[in-house]
């Protein structure tokens, strides 16, 4: 019994992404460390060549040690691993932060090259830059219509386009609503001030038919 729940920890471990112990820290460095490892083909990162792809060998190292010490391997201190681990996430860091700052570089510097080559990393934030981004593709679109952040960028546009022909629609029809409304007001207005003189006219009317019956009785009686 023992032996078979042995096997089925195995079994469930061989098919888990990263280890489970210190997830936290762990995830954001083995689920970079792929994303890292790209930068090793980038020229521009060519001095880093040797350290990223070191950086690499030891981040699967220590995952292969979070794997075992799962499986209750005790030859691998938990103490000891996340001292590891704790410095692997430095190091991710610090190429995160080089790859955001190589990428900021190439729109300063014109360079399409580097840019393709960064754009679709999961590690460069794009966000921080969105509009720098969008204009830089906007003006070298001929050289960047090959990366997958471009088919992006032109999904965007055309629901930013529809998006603003649908907020067009809605403003202009707000517009003819106020219009229609402002003609109805002033038809309001018109028919109150013709209800208005059409009673003054009525009463003036009135007043002289009595003033007229008035001067006529007094005549007849006077006759």
């Amino acid at each position: 019994m023992l032996k078979l729940f042995i096997i089925s920890i195995f079994f469930l471990l061989s098919f888990a992404q990263n280890p489970a112990i210190y997830s936290l820290l762990g995830d954001v460095v083995y689920n970079n460390v792929d994303e890292i490892k790209k930068l090793s083909d980038i020229p521009s990162f060519s001095y880093e060549k040797q350290k990223i792809l070191d950086y690499a060998v030891e981040c699967e190292q220590l995952k292969n040690k979070g794997f075992s010490i799962e499986a209750g391997d005790t030859k691998y201190d938990k103490a000891a691993y996340l001292a590891e681990l704790r410095t692997l996430s430095k190091v991710n860091d610090q190429f995160v932060m080089l790859a955001n700052s190589r990428f900021a570089d190439s729109m300063e510097n014109n360079d399409t090259q580097t840019f393709k080559q960064l754009v679709d990393l999961k590690i460069v934030d794009k966000s921080a830059v969105k509009e720098k981004v969008k204009d830089f593709i906007a003006n070298h679109e001929s050289e960047l219509e090959n990366t997958q952040y471009y088919i992006t960028y032109k999904e965007d546009l055309e629901k930013d386009k529809l998006e603003q022909e649908r907020l067009k629609k809605i403003k202009d029809a707000q517009q003819r609503k106020e219009k229609f409304s402002k003609i109805e007001r002033i038809r309001d207005k018109d028919k109150e001030r013709q209800d208005s003189l059409h009673k003054e006219l009525e009463k003036m009317v009135e007043d002289k038919k009595k003033e007229i019956y008035k001067q006529q009785k007094e005549g007849l009686e006077n006759y």
